[in-house]
């Protein structure tokens, strides 16, 4: 029998109903995410995986490793706060917002800013 066994690490995510968002702004938000954290650690394009799931009127978010092993990135990212900060930051900017908030970004910039639930 030939079978593999591998281990990599996962970061759900359910963003929060009171920001009002619809399913496709939680898409472009799950792609800046993915996008933050390749532009933060300088990783490659395949190397994160991004994924909606759940219900279709509220979907998650799934990140994860998808190269060969753990990368560690994910565990990094919820260990070290700065770190964390510093991949909102990067996927806001992604997202084509001003750093310095104005009054109509700050649902935005509160989600992102949220602590994320780990189970």
């Amino acid at each position: 029998m030939l079978y593999t066994k591998e281990t990599a690490d996962i970061l759900y995510i359910q963003p929060l109903g009171n920001i009002g968002t619809k399913p496709d702004q939680v898409i472009s938000l799950s792609y800046a995410l993915k996008r933050g954290i390749e532009k933060l650690f300088l990783v490659e394009e395949n190397e994160i995986a991004v994924s909606t799931m759940g219900d279709k009127e509220k979907p998650n978010i799934l990140i994860h490793e998808a190269s060969e092993g753990s990368l560690g990135i994910l565990s990094q990212l919820i260990s070290e706060p700065i770190k964390m900060k510093e991949w909102f930051k990067a996927s806001y900017e992604i997202l084509h917002f001003d750093p310095k908030p104005e009054k109509k970004l700050i649902k935005v910039r509160t989600f992102l800013m949220q602590p994320i639930k780990i189970y």
